[in-house]
């Protein structure tokens, strides 16, 4: 556990488990790496498992600017995380949001993926994500 900084923001990173290939669980919309909890123990058992907070979210910084939390920008800062990890080749599994952020990585860096899990996703919504997400 701890923080990674990424461009303007600290995000909270846990990590349990060895092996590869890496693991990477990614939490939807206003969730946060505890989500993952529950399954985390059994997934790392043979395994390096990887979750944070997205910004905004949990313990990560809020940067209280909705311009900084597009797609575009979430899928900067996993690249940031899976980089300064090095985490490549990994499986990612993207929850939610999360699978939207996901899908976008995977469209920009398929050679950095062995897989793609998407889980109760949906494409983004065209403009990006409403505003009025972002104060719910």
């Amino acid at each position: 556990m701890g923080k990674r900084t990424v461009g303007d923001v600290e995000l909270e990173v846990h990590e349990e488990g060895n092996g590869d290939p890496a693991l990477l669980l990614l939490h939807g919309f206003t969730g946060s790496s505890l989500d993952w909890t529950d399954v985390t123990g059994d997934l790392a058992r043979n395994r390096r498992v990887v979750a944070y907070d997205q910004r905004g979210h949990g313990d990560s910084t809020n940067t209280g600017d909705p311009a900084s939390y597009t797609i575009g920008q979430l899928t900067t800062d996993l690249g940031s995380v899976v980089d300064q990890l090095g985490l490549a080749p990994f499986d990612l599994l993207g929850h939610s949001m999360g699978g939207i952020v996901a899908m976008q990585y995977a469209v920009a860096h398929p050679e950095k993926l062995r897989s793609l899990i998407l889980m109760d996703t949906f494409a983004e919504p065209t403009g990006g994500i409403p505003a009025s997400w972002i104060d719910y």
